[in-house]
Parts: C-alpha cells; sequence; structure tokens
C-alpha cells in the first residue's frame, strides 16, 4: 500500500495555515486594543491637563504630560512594530517544524 505524501503534505499546511491565522487575527485584536486604550487614556489626560491651564503650574503636572505624550506614542508605534515582528517569527516556527 503506497502513502499519497501530497495529502498528508496538503493536510499539514492547511492545519498550520490555520493556527498561524487563528493566532494572527488574536494577536491583531489584543494588540489593537492595547494601543487603543494607551491611546485614548492618555489623550484624556492630556484634554484634561490642557483644558484647565491651572494644572499647568505644577511642575509634576507638567512631568505627567509629557509622560503622556510619551506613552501614547510609545503604545501606538510598539504593538504595531510588535504585532509585525511576531506575526514573522509565527510564519518562521510553522514552516521550519
Amino acid at each position: 500500500m503506497k502513502w499519497n505524501n501530497s495529502s498528508v503534505t496538503n493536510e499539514t499546511s492547511v492545519q498550520q495555515h490555520d493556527v498561524e491565522t487563528e493566532l494572527t487575527t488574536m494577536m491583531r485584536y489584543t494588540f489593537g486594543s492595547i494601543a487603543v486604550l494607551s491611546f485614548f487614556g492618555n489623550l484624556l489626560l492630556c484634554v484634561v491637563v490642557c483644558r484647565r491651564r491651572k494644572l499647568l503650574e505644577k511642575t509634576y503636572n507638567i512631568l505627567m504630560l509629557n509622560l503622556a505624550v510619551t506613552d501614547m506614542l510609545t503604545g501606538v508605534y510598539n504593538c504595531a512594530l510588535n504585532f509585525m515582528q511576531r506575526r514573522f517569527y509565527i510564519k518562521m516556527l510553522l514552516t521550519f517544524r
């Protein structure tokens, strides 16, 4: 009895694609929600501090404003770059099995 290696290879390929698609989708939603929450949470702090000018008289409030802006930008860029890097590693791990 001969085994059909192409069908086994195709099934493995389909399973790998399904796992890759599920992981990519899950990571997309996870990193997307982290980026959105980080951005809007820090944006809210920036809006409150900028609308109440009296808060800018204290040095620690200026520091908080600077940290919020930095955290807002870091959250967005870091999540995007991390997602692209992990997607590459998942493809690499699944193909070298």
